[in-house]
């Protein structure tokens, strides 16, 4: 799936679903480097959208993301 989600984004890179989508798979995967990359570009794409649609996901990848952030500072 993460290959899917990586040719999306390449192919679209204004598709921010596909950011977030690659993220949360990258996350599951423990992969979190890469995870955090992910869920800073969906919230750098998703708020240029200005898409009320997205708050509840944005607001979840911002927190995701400090987290990822607190856990590499340790």
């Amino acid at each position: 799936a993460v290959d899917a989600y990586r040719k999306s984004v390449e192919l679209a890179p204004q598709f921010a679903e596909g950011f977030y989508a690659l993220a949360l798979e990258l996350d599951k995967l423990k992969r979190f480097p890469e995870a955090g990359k992910a869920y800073e570009q969906f919230v750098q794409v998703g708020q240029a959208k200005n898409d009320p649609g997205q708050t509840e996901y944005l607001d979840y990848a911002k927190a995701r993301l400090q987290e990822l952030k607190a856990s590499a500072g340790r």
